[in-house]
């Protein structure tokens, strides 16, 4: 047969399914006229009316069987089948409301919580970065071995790093550069004659949005006349700032701006999703950006984050291995270039990831474990409600229905129950993702870009289906020997006997196993959550509680700083409700720098430091260890007579003063940065989380920076304390904004954001598995006991008190649970290998966790058989023993 004339037959039996009462009707019309046909030639032939009518039907055979053969033929039996079947299924739901919107919610939880987690790991972990030749993508980072921190300076490149990569190397197609550092200072942008607000600029080379695939809504990008040194300047501002603060006025191309008191030229807006931001500045606000240019980036330390696509057909390793050439000949040809610069080639992918895999994938499987829950649970139900249907199925088979089509029939109510289940699903999975990517606080790459994609409705699909089938099939298996002996399945049904005993024992194995699940997750959350304290309970070096930031910026150069930050500082000093004040250009958290120290070998003898490593340096005032309650250990704090008079000082901390002096008194001694005045406690700069680093600190009067943060350690509400100080601020220079005020505790908050993010989430699966757990033992005592009224009864009239009969069904409530709570406790000491990164300060085996998930499920499991027990208490023995 040819492909037409299957395609063509195919369309014809379509339309007859479609059209059957109008076929159906021919056929009766068509078959009549044979009929009387036939008898009219039996009449002639000299037949009575009867006998030829008789003769007329023997000679046609039989009308019945010819209709359904010509049925058979002209459409598709199976189509018609399955819509009779789906008709009966919604006659049976309809009857039976309760047990299906029961089973639809649990479906749905099941299945949206899972496209939720899987549209997460999908967008952060498994599909590739939206750039072009993605898989090509690499970050190329620095290897200073004397620094283990692995801190942004130690990342990061020098210009003539990148320009000896740029003219040596031959395995890259593109090399690209961002400053990491931009966000150290902010700058006042002039919106209009009256209104000047603070901004986040980050700087960028040339190519690096082409190789990123970024295209503009408005304008262009930028170009090679650009980088020019002495070209105008120009800016890329965000969608979100053109909206917030120039109302999306398209004609903002080609407008002039003033930032940081020069007139800029905006040249192109970006659309709404701003995947460079997305990417390496997740959590954080970006505004705009600038060029970059190797030129005004030469005399600077490492402050290069490098970006790089490789040729087609070259491996990270192999441009890893052609780099440590490229640095070794570098080192040979650049004067005065240390020997610790080094070139790392990484997937950018994997760069970006690496730290959430782990936890996603544990995300992961607590959400299957929840499928897993939902399954059984639903499994359950649909024995439960099969055991009621026991007398339909029995007559159904005794007229005549084989065992397949019982099946097939319980399978589609099972799919039908499946699939408004993942309509449900697909609400609750759509407004998980939408609540998730609106948590712009939350530091995950590509959060933001968060949607219920094609890929995440195919894998709801795909588990919807899954779970239709092994769900069903086994209950619609079981149901469905109705058929082998249907005379003793009614004989049974009609007298009440006990045979829904086996499918009270099959749910009872799939409750345990329910229990066993939702006791691992348990353990996991309590886990995850002790963890979360842990992390909350570290001791920062400082106190983030009443301690406010408020960013600096100022219209003039760096050395001209001091003569108004002096007075803006004795003006905070001065207001009610604040008792320390003190400025640092180093926000913790969010600004990160490192310089090189070194030790000489005295006071005296400078003529090369004992040894020179890198410490994280932070320019601040008198006042600022008061303000963040940084403890002074030995010596003393800056004072205003530390300026660049005067000899330069330098204050380190602990770690740093015992790695430079380890056999003499730091306090006097000599280093590159100045004279040891004091030491300090160690702080953790970057999180609660990162390990104790080496930091040093500068005076601002000997050495100037950008941006300040003044921090204002206050008991007053954050409103009342932001008037105050924008007064204070305005008296001194009304032309400066009030940049952004922040409580230190929100940013604080920010650097355990994604460990709360995924806490919350496994706590809340627990939850739920918990409460699931809880259903399905409620359903299966409730069952036991509607199945044992008479014996309840019975036991009643023998003298049984309804106590005894209230903690014999607890009892059987709690033996179920506790046969799951003990497999429960095994999977969870294999499963929770698998969250390791996660925990902080407490072992995979943690005791007192696991016994207060034990206690926890138990006292589900006992809540859960309270209802029952209270119902077979009051069953009543004479109405018991007559109900047969």
């Amino acid at each position: 047969m040819s492909l037409a004339a299957f395609f063509q037959r195919l369309t014809a039996r379509l339309r007859a399914v479609f059209q059957k009462p109008t076929l159906d009707a021919d056929l009766d019309e068509e078959l009549r006229h044979h009929l009387e046909c036939l008898t009219e030639d039996n009449l002639a032939r000299g037949m009575s009316p009867a006998a030829a009518r008789r003769a007329a039907h023997l000679s046609l055979g039989s009308i019945d069987a010819a209709t359904e053969l010509h049925r058979d033929t002209r459409s598709l039996p199976w189509l018609e089948h399955l819509a009779q079947d789906l008709r009966h299924t919604f006659r049976q739901l309809r009857r039976e409301r309760t047990f299906a919107v029961i089973a639809v919610l649990v479906l749905a939880i099941g299945v949206g919580l899972n496209t939720a987690v899987f549209s997460l790991i999908n967008t952060v972990l498994l599909r590739p970065l939206p750039a072009p030749a993605a898989e090509r993508l690499v970050e190329i980072s620095n290897g200073d071995p004397a620094n283990a921190d692995r801190d942004l300076s130690s990342r990061t490149h020098r210009v003539d790093s990148w320009e000896g990569m740029l003219n040596q190397s031959r395995s890259f197609d593109a090399i690209e550069a961002y400053d990491p550092f931009s966000l150290r200072q902010t700058y006042p942008v002039e919106i209009d004659a009256a209104t000047t607000q603070t901004s986040n600029l980050v700087f960028v080379t040339q190519g690096l949005f082409p190789l990123l695939g970024i295209h503009p809504e408005l304008g262009r990008l930028f170009s090679t006349a650009d980088a020019i040194d002495d070209g105008a300047p120009v800016i890329i501002i965000t969608h979100q700032m053109w909206q917030q603060r120039f109302g999306g006025d398209p004609a903002i191309i080609g407008r002039s701006v003033r930032i940081g008191g020069r007139p800029i030229t905006v040249i192109g807006v970006l659309p709404a999703t701003d995947t460079f931001a997305q990417l390496f500045y997740p959590a954080v606000r970006v505004d705009a950006y600038a060029i970059l240019t190797p030129e005004n980036r030469r005399n600077y330390g490492n402050t290069l984050q490098l970006i790089g696509r490789l040729a087609p057909d070259v491996t990270p390793a192999a441009a890893d291995a052609e780099l440590d050439l490229v640095m070794q000949r570098l080192l040979t040809e650049i004067p005065n270039r240390s020997d610790f610069h080094r070139a790392n080639v990484a997937p950018l992918h994997d760069v970006l990831t690496d730290r959430l895999r782990q936890p996603l994938l544990f995300l992961g499987t607590a959400a299957a474990l929840v499928l897993a829950i939902v399954a059984f649970n639903f499994g359950g139900l649909l024995l439960a409600r099969g055991a009621s249907r026991g007398r339909e199925l029995a007559v159904r088979a005794a007229l005549g229905a084989g065992r397949g089509r019982l099946l097939r029939q319980l399978l589609t109510e099972s799919a039908v129950l499946v699939s408004f289940g993942a309509l449900g699903g697909t609400l609750l999975a759509s407004g998980a993702i939408t609540f998730l990517a609106r948590r712009s606080s939350i530091e995950i790459p590509l959060l933001q870009g968060l949607q219920l994609d094609g890929t995440a409705l195919a894998f709801m699909v795909v588990i919807s289906a899954l779970t239709a089938v092994v769900c069903g099939l086994g209950p619609a298996w079981r149901l469905s020997r109705a058929d082998d002996d249907a005379c003793g399945a009614l004989h049974q049904q009609a007298r009440g006997g006990t045979a829904g005993r086996s499918l009270t024992h099959a749910r009872s194995l799939l409750v345990v196993l329910e229990v066993a699940l939702a006791s691992a997750l348990a353990i996991s959350a309590g886990l995850a959550t002790r963890s979360l304290q842990n992390v909350l309970a570290v001791d920062l070096g400082y106190e983030a509680r009443d301690l406010y930031a408020l960013r600096v910026d100022m219209l003039r150069p760096p050395e001209e700083h001091a003569p108004y930050l002096t007075p803006l500082l004795d003006r905070t000093l001065a207001l009610p409700g604040v008792s320390a004040a003190g400025f640092t250009d180093a926000l913790p958290i969010e600004r990160d720098r490192t310089w090189g120290i070194g030790a000489f070998k005295s006071p005296t003898d400078r003529s090369q430091p004992d040894e020179f490593l890198g410490a994280r340096v932070k320019i601040v005032s008198p006042g600022l260890f008061d303000a963040m309650n940084i403890a002074l250990l030995r010596g003393r704090d800056f004072t205003r007579l530390d300026d660049s008079e005067h000899p330069e000082v330098v204050i380190l901390n602990q770690r740093l003063a015992q790695r430079l002096f380890p056999d003499r008194d730091p306090i006097g001694q000599a280093t590159t940065q100045g004279e040891v005045i004091g030491i300090v406690a160690d702080t953790r700069h970057a999180g609660p989380e990162s390990p104790l680093s080496f930091e040093m600190y500068l005076p601002y009067r000997q050495q100037p920076s950008g941006s300040f943060d003044l921090m204002v350690r206050s008991s007053l509400p954050l409103a009342a304390l932001r008037q105050d100080l924008a007064s204070a601020l305005g008296a001194l220079d009304p032309s400066l904004p009030f940049s952004q005020m922040r409580p230190l505790s929100e940013l604080v908050d920010r650097a355990n954001s994604s460990r709360r993010m995924l806490t919350g989430l496994i706590g809340g699966f627990a939850g739920i598995s918990l409460a699931l757990a809880a259903l399905g033992l409620y359903g299966v005592i409730a069952y036991t006991v509607t199945q044992r009224t008479k014996e309840i009864g019975i036991r009643m009239a023998l003298g049984a008190t309804t106590s005894a009969v209230r903690a014999d069904v607890v009892g059987r409530t709690l033996r179920l649970a506790i046969l799951g709570l003990a497999g429960g406790l095994l999977l969870a000491l294999a499963a929770n290998q698998l969250m390791s990164s996660l925990l902080y300060g407490v072992a995979a085996f943690d005791l007192a966790i696991y016994a207060t998930a034990a206690v926890a499920v138990l006292v589900c499991a006992t809540f859960a058989g309270l209802l029952p027990a209270a119902r077979a208490a009051r069953v009543d023995p004479m109405v018991a023993l007559r109900a047969d």
